[in-house]
């Protein structure tokens, strides 16, 4: 019998009747014990479980998982993102994580490798997330979706074949998103240095026309703001005034929200700006525009009487040195009192002009090369999302494939 014939004439079956969940601690006589925060967790692939707490802290108030089990995120967005694992080779068998996984333990008829590709079927995820509860970024998966959610259950050797075919093939595809990925970090190392090249003053043959002055001779600082009040009165596609925020940095600025004119009426707006994202992950990363633009609290814009896109290219080339003025152990913040303070070379306008035009070759030719290797793993994960989807319904007869 095929597999697609198997899966079809297998019994759907709730998880509640083939698993246990969130079972509870057992005793263990360890002074220290694994913990896995979220961060450790990444989407089905390796757990690091570098970190150690004291046994009494853990015992309650963490979900608890032994080998064998499966922990699967049930917060947004690490459940959309597909963050969980099978757990194998834990440290003395056992670990605590965030009470954000629910962690499921299959019995004896169900894989759980066959069960964590079925978590990761578009089918799983997307009535998941339909079935979220709570609001904004606390959204999560009831436990009560997850014990009702039924799956097809052919006998035990069907379902390792599959887990088996899915390990094989994933593995083929991730191997080639890693290697895209390297190859997209290299692109992205070359563009800085050919950045940083083109705006040092040692380029050019008279560097001593070159000024250094701090950032605060460059413009006027200008730092963001989110307008309050009701999302629908303050942002409109058609507003008067674009409000970029991090993720719209990069190069020139195209706000991915517009303001209404109450929401503009709120913030400072500038023109001809170079904006720098000052707090978080982002710190560093810089954008420009020529038009009037305003932006979140993320982010400081200095508005220049002069080249802006020039001023990006230079600020971009001094990115290490932005985050290195960047202050705080858990979330980087870089005040403009301390961005003020940054040197920068202003070589005269026609040098400016120069540099902006060479580079504007040189990144969009690096550019077109990065689109590229980000569109090919964007096809891959699609890839992957439908192997997995087609060989946990049945739609691959894995016969064909042996």
């Amino acid at each position: 019998m095929s597999t697609q014939d198997q899966i079809a004439a297998a019994r759907r079956i709730p998880l509640r009747y083939l698993a246990r969940l969130n079972p509870r601690p057992r005793s263990h006589s360890d002074d220290d014990a694994t913990y896995l925060p979220m961060e450790a967790i990444s989407e089905f692939g390796p757990v690091d479980t570098s970190r150690r707490r004291p046994f009494r802290d853990l015992q309650s108030g963490y979900s608890y998982i032994e080998d064998g089990d499966i922990a699967l995120a049930k917060v947004t967005p690490c459940f959309e993102n597909g963050k969980g694992f099978v757990a194998q080779n834990l440290p003395c068998g056992y670990a605590f994580a965030t009470t954000e996984v629910s962690v499921i333990r299959p019995k004896s008829s169900i894989d759980a490798r066959y069960l964590s590709w079925i978590f990761q079927s578009s089918d799983f995820l997307q009535r998941g997330e339909s079935h979220m509860t709570g609001s904004g970024g606390l959204r999560r998966v009831p436990d009560s979706f997850i014990e009702k959610y039924s799956v097809p259950l052919p006998r035990i050797t069907t379902q390792q074949a599959i887990a088996d075919y899915l390990d094989h093939e994933t593995a083929r595809i991730d191997d080639l998103v890693k290697h895209q990925q390297e190859l997209i970090n290299t692109l992205l190392e070359r563009r800085q240095a050919v950045v940083s090249h083109m705006t040092a003053s040692d380029q050019f043959s008279r560097p001593s026309d070159w000024d250094s002055v701090t950032l605060r001779r460059i413009g006027r600082f200008v730092t963001g703001k989110t307008p309050t009040g009701d999302p629908g009165e303050l942002y409109d596609d058609a507003g008067p005034l674009g409000w970029a925020r991090p993720e719209d940095l990069g190069g020139y600025v195209v706000p991915s929200r517009r303001l209404t004119a109450l929401a503009a009426s709120q913030v400072r707006q500038t023109t001809s700006s170079v904006l720098i994202c000052c707090i978080g992950a982002t710190v560093g990363k810089v954008g420009w525009s020529d038009g009037p633009i305003s932006s979140n609290q993320q982010i400081t814009a200095v508005e220049i009487d002069g080249i802006a896109k020039y001023w990006y290219y230079s600020l971009t080339g001094l990115r290490s040195d932005l985050v290195a003025l960047a202050v705080g152990n858990t979330i980087p913040i870089l005040n403009n009192t301390r961005l003020a303070e940054l040197r920068v070379s202003v070589p005269p306008v026609e040098q400016q002009q120069t540099i902006v035009s060479r580079l504007d070759t040189e990144t969009e030719r690096l550019d077109k090369l990065i689109h590229e290797a980000e569109k090919f793993i964007q096809m891959c994960s699609e890839r992957r999302t439908a192997l997995i989807s087609a060989a946990v319904t049945g739609q691959i007869d894995l016969r064909e494939t042996a």
